[in-house]
């Protein structure tokens, strides 16, 4: 009886399963938050990263959906009126998260990947 319960217990330790959302490396940059405007330029809510090249070759992030309330916060504080669309320039630092993601921007939709933001501060 003891074999049985160590060779289930061992076996029981070697059956892993990978997090299919695995975090990456923390990371800090300086980026662009683009709020959700899909009624204006079809761009739902992502971030950009700000690195001084032309708007189109930045690297863009979806959101995880843990980070959406404080991203929504941070939003809210920039400006007066909730109904205004805002591009916030922030620090953020983040994690990349495994999981990939569509990102409804106008008429193209690309595949990026999504983030755990773990802190945002205005510039």
């Amino acid at each position: 009886m003891r074999y049985i319960s160590c060779l289930l217990l061992v076996f029981l330790l070697g059956c892993r399963v990978d997090d299919e959302h695995a975090i990456g490396p923390e990371r800090s940059a300086n980026a662009i938050i683009f709020d959700s405007n899909m009624y204006a330029d079809g761009c739902e809510l992502h971030l950009q990263l700000d690195s001084g090249t032309l708007p189109s070759t930045r690297t863009q992030y979806k959101f995880a959906s843990t980070s959406v309330p404080l991203v929504r916060q941070i939003l809210a504080e920039a400006t007066l009126d909730p109904k205004q669309h805002v591009d916030l320039p922030v620090t953020v630092r983040f994690q990349e998260t495994t999981t990939k993601s569509v990102l409804a921007c106008g008429w193209v939709t690309p595949t990026v990947t999504e983030i755990n933001v773990l802190e945002i501060n205005k510039r």
